[in-house]
């Protein structure tokens, strides 16, 4: 999900504060319907209705995926990297690190699945 921005995003943190990098992320554990499935099974939810859709969003500048990440739990990652951060700015997430991502005309999208 979310790629490939936030590889990028988590390559950032694990340079900038190694102790706030996750090797993981916690909605993997759902991204497929089975997964999901076996979550709300065991939380007593028999018979859901699970649809799994493919999904993309188009990022016409680094401000769209800051966007992203401030609206997001990885916003909960930038505040604790707060005090690196010169007020008001993206810091060390500026944009010479979104290499990975593409921003503009040529469409590519920020995916929220895996193309298979």
């Amino acid at each position: 999900m979310l790629e490939p921005c936030a590889s990028t995003f988590w390559s950032a943190v694990k340079d900038l504060r190694p102790d706030l990098h996750l090797s993981f992320n916690p909605w993997d554990r759902i991204s497929e319907p089975s997964a999901l499935r076996a979550l709300l099974a065991e939380a007593g939810v028999a018979d859901a209705d699970i649809l799994a859709e493919d999904g993309r969003q188009v990022l016409r500048s680094p401000e769209d995926w800051w966007t992203i990440v401030l609206g997001s739990g990885f916003r909960s990652v930038v505040d604790q990297m707060a005090p690196m951060r010169p007020s008001g700015t993206h810091g060390e997430f500026g944009v010479d690190r979104l290499s990975g991502c593409h921003f503009g005309r040529d469409q590519r999208h920020l995916r929220d699945s895996p193309e298979t």
